[in-house]
């Protein structure tokens, strides 16, 4: 008789272990893929934290969120995340951004959420959530303000000081401007276009053009071409797609039209 009493024990407990683990399996499923949490966990009065509320599961769903107002909590804004499919699974999220208004633990309790799902719609409800606000240190709390630092006595200049440096500054600046001045000269932009007409002229001359160069003779030398020639050089520049036998017709034309 023990022994059959101590079976029946034995199978009692396996089956209250059974029974157990298919409830809280059953809690978890319950739940249709819902979290709740703060982030971060642990903020100073006045900070801004984010309550998330998001879902995620293999098939669809959708959700609407009903949060109880907390006296330690100042709402400051609310944004909802559309469901969307990612990754072989839906996704929906909402989120809200809070202030806590003093230290301390504060359990976000009694939230619950209206689960729409293929068999219909049902009321979720969710694990409550923990704030920790934590005060602020002495040190921040201190009402003494810094001594500030000692002020030193202005010196006062001679006015004899500012005749010379008066004179200093003006003569750099006149040499700063002739300087410029020299630098400007006319003949300067003479070298400069005789040496891009040199340029222009070996580009017309080469065996080969590149299509940087045909860009830089229409720029530099549109005005003196035919209407025909420079449309056909913008056509051909931007196209997706370079024809070498295109281009160097063009070049041809281009030694016609500038007489290289």
């Amino acid at each position: 008789m023990k022994q059959e009493d101590r079976g029946v024990k034995g199978f009692i407990i396996q089956m209250a272990g059974i029974l157990w683990l298919a409830t809280a399996s059953l809690q978890a499923e319950d739940l249709g893929g819902l979290s709740i949490n703060f982030t971060p966990d642990t903020a100073r009065p006045g900070d801004l934290v984010t309550l998330w509320v998001q879902m995620n599961r293999e098939d669809y769903a959708e959700f609407k969120l009903e949060v109880p107002s907390h006296p330690q909590l100042h709402l400051v804004a609310r944004e909802q995340i559309a469901p969307a499919h990612v990754n072989g699974q839906y996704y929906q999220g909402e989120r809200l951004m809070l202030q806590p208004l003093s230290s301390g633990e504060i359990t976000l309790t009694d939230v619950a959420v209206e689960l729409t799902e293929a068999s219909g719609a049902r009321s979720v409800s969710l694990p409550a959530a923990t704030l920790t606000v934590e005060p602020f240190e002495a040190d921040d709390e201190a009402a003494t303000p810094e001594a500030l630092p000692e002020t030193t006595p202005a010196k006062v200049l001679s006015p004899s000081i500012f005749i010379p440096l008066f004179c200093m500054v003006a003569g750099a600046f006149v040499l700063i401007l002739l300087i410029r001045l020299k630098m400007n000269l006319p003949v300067d932009s003479e070298i400069s276009e005789a040496e891009g007409a040199r340029n222009f002229d070996s580009i017309l001359r080469a065996a080969t053009i590149t299509n940087e160069d045909l860009e830089a003779l229409l720029n530099h030398k549109g005005d003196e071409l035919s209407e025909t020639l420079r449309s056909d050089l913008e056509i051909y520049l931007y196209a997706p797609e370079e024809d070498e036998a295109k281009r160097q017709a063009l070049h041809q034309r281009l030694r016609e039209e500038l007489d290289a």
